[in-house]
């Protein structure tokens, strides 16, 4: 595995399978309490497999390879800021496989995004991330990723 080549390329729909595993991962740092892991995992899924079935650009998912393995994906689509009123790509879900960790997949990753993105003529590239996901707020950090809105929540009774 170590000497086998990250490949990047636009995921399809038969690979649907594959990345739906990796979904689970996105819950992994512990989720907020009054989040419902198992109910973001199905959502999740359902979303990601929508957009491996769609035949536009947007919304699209690559996936990194090795070998026959799929190593990570980003799922990625536009939207449109209440501020900024112009469309901008979103990075939705971006999964690495526990086994490819530390092996640059996210930043080959980030990069296929910000192409995308580029292509598109999109002068922004958001993602969200849970404040208790230190790993991977680094990693974006890292990235070139800044915090712009801090999205409060008071769960109520």
């Amino acid at each position: 595995m170590e000497n086998e080549k990250l490949i990047l390329r636009r995921a399809n729909a038969r690979e649907g399978l594959g990345v739906a595993a990796l979904v689970a991962r996105l819950v992994e740092f512990g989720p907020p309490p009054w989040r419902d892991p198992d109910r973001m995992i199905e959502i999740d899924r359902e979303r990601v497999l929508r957009s491996l079935r769609s035949t536009q650009d947007d919304p699209a998912v690559f996936v990194a390879t090795c070998g026959n393995r799929i190593a990570g994906f980003v799922h990625l689509h536009g939207l449109v800021d209440q501020y900024h009123i112009e469309p901008h790509g979103h990075i939705e879900d971006l999964v690495v496989a526990a086994e490819f960790e530390g092996r640059g997949v996210a930043r080959l990753l980030l990069q296929a995004a910000e192409r995308w993105a580029k292509e598109r003529r999109f002068d922004w590239l958001t993602l969200s991330v849970f404040d208790q996901n230190s790993r991977a707020r680094r990693i974006y950090e890292h990235a070139g990723f800044g915090r712009d809105i801090l999205r409060m929540v008071k769960p109520l009774p």
